[in-house]
């Protein structure tokens, strides 16, 4: 089957705005700005919001990629040892003694959230792909899809209960469930609007997001009870969602026919996963992340743009050269190969 360049693009992007939003939110930036007092709040709020459709681009795509391919454990033992290979290397590098728990159970030890609700996906995925091609020409299915948006994500952002159908603001095996549906019936179905709808609904829904964001950080500061309840600012927004749907269905009108740049694409987007894993471990996270982006709120608007935008390249481009080492040398020892026997064990 023909490798679609778009998809793989809209994957290395969605990465990009990761390494984003984690500056944002977990460098401190957001926390040095102070509400209202500077162009710096408003400029660098609305840049988290259109970053946080990040995650549900993410899932979106892996739907759209896997929903005709076969399940094969080596894929999720493959993951399970990339993460283990960053924590003992950057334990090593740092000196730093985790318990042995931490290195050989991540998934129990409740670390990095989206590789455990991506195994948890992984696991239901093959029977979601069963129930996706088998209904593909259902014209239920669209109904199906419809439904699922209104419960999982309109509902939930104007409910009283914080955590409605447990979705927990979207991190969860649940959402990643439903975006993974979305994404492959996107594929299935084979989705397609024209980019003089598509533009205007994205920019559209991240406008309205960024307002009502606006609107309830000043009510709550305020203490000016809202007629209704607005969960902003989570992955399960129904405006986020609907961002990340259209961005994806313009992505997907990308084709590129060279094929050394297809290739580039396809292994960078490869690559995505590991960048994910090296930013999530906690040692790299306090090393380099963490607070460390607080100073921003000092320096002039420009300035901070272009220390932002520089610190978002730097960071995804050191962890994109560092898992391209790691690839290399996961060939060189042979550990896919390794790894690929375990399909077979369990076909025999």
């Amino acid at each position: 089957m023909k490798r679609i360049s778009g998809i793989d693009i809209l994957k290395i992007f969605s990465m990009f705005m990761i390494v984003g939003v984690h500056i944002l939110n977990i460098g401190g930036v957001l926390q040095a700005l102070p509400p209202f007092q500077s162009n710096k709040y408003y400029l660098f709020t609305g840049l988290n919001t259109i970053f946080y459709i990040c995650v549900n681009c993410y899932a979106l795509a892996s739907g759209y990629l896997m929903v005709n391919s076969k399940f094969k454990i080596s894929k999720i033992l493959k993951l399970w040892v990339i993460v283990l290979f960053y924590l003992l290397l950057f334990g090593i590098i740092f000196n730093d003694k985790i318990n042995t728990f931490y290195y050989f159970f991540p998934i129990l030890s409740n670390q990095y959230w989206y590789f455990i609700a991506y195994v948890g996906l992984y696991f239901l995925s093959p029977f979601l792909n069963h129930y996706m091609i088998e209904n593909r020409n259902n014209k239920n299915l669209k109904t199906f899809i419809i439904l699922l948006i209104i419960i999982f994500a309109v509902l939930p952002y104007f409910s009283y209960t914080p955590n409605l159908f447990t979705l927990n603001n979207g991190y969860s095996v649940l959402w990643l469930v439903i975006c993974y549906i979305i994404g492959a019936y996107i594929k299935l179905c084979n989705v397609q609007f024209k980019k003089k709808f598509l533009i205007p609904i994205l920019f559209s829904s991240l406008f309205i997001e960024y307002i009502i964001k606006l609107v309830k950080t000043y009510s709550d500061m305020n203490g000016i009870k809202l007629p209704i309840i607005l969960n902003s600012g989570i992955y399960t927004s129904v405006f986020m969602l609907l961002a990340a749907i259209c961005l994806m269905l313009l992505f997907l009108r990308i084709n590129i026919k060279n094929p050394t740049l297809t290739k580039f694409f396809s292994t960078s987007a490869a690559i995505t996963f590991g960048i994910y894993i090296i930013q999530e471990n906690i040692l790299f996270r306090a090393q380099f992340i963490e607070n460390k982006f607080g100073s921003i709120g000092t320096m002039s608007t420009v300035n901070s743009i272009l220390y932002y935008i520089c610190s978002v390249v730097i960071i995804y481009f050191v962890c994109h050269l560092i898992e391209f080492i790691r690839m290399h040398i996961f060939n060189f020892l042979k550990i896919d190969t390794l790894l690929k026997k375990f399909d077979k064990i369990l076909i025999e």
